[in-house]
């Protein structure tokens, strides 16, 4: 089985930042799969837990993104795994 591979955005550190300050941010992991997805069906969006992730989301939400014709996106929650803002 491939082993799917990691997206990565800069995501800010401060969301309530002023507009003159430097906008600071952060490497944050997501993953995306695409395999039962059907144009204008419906995101599936999983906020990662309290660990690193791995890869997209599977079991019980995996088997409605088959029925449901839906992507799958799983993004790393800050200040675990790789997704820690320096």
């Amino acid at each position: 089985r491939e082993q799917p591979q990691p997206f990565f955005w800069d995501a800010p550190v401060d969301h309530f930042a002023p507009p003159w300050e430097t906008k600071a941010t952060f490497r944050q992991t997501y993953f995306v799969k695409e395999d039962y997805y059907s144009h204008g069906g419906p995101v599936f969006f999983e906020l990662g837990g309290e660990g690193p992730i791995e890869g997209p989301p599977d079991g019980f939400i995996e088997a409605l993104a088959k029925e449901r014709q839906a992507m799958l996106v799983v993004v790393e929650h800050r200040f675990y795994g790789g997704s820690v803002p320096n």
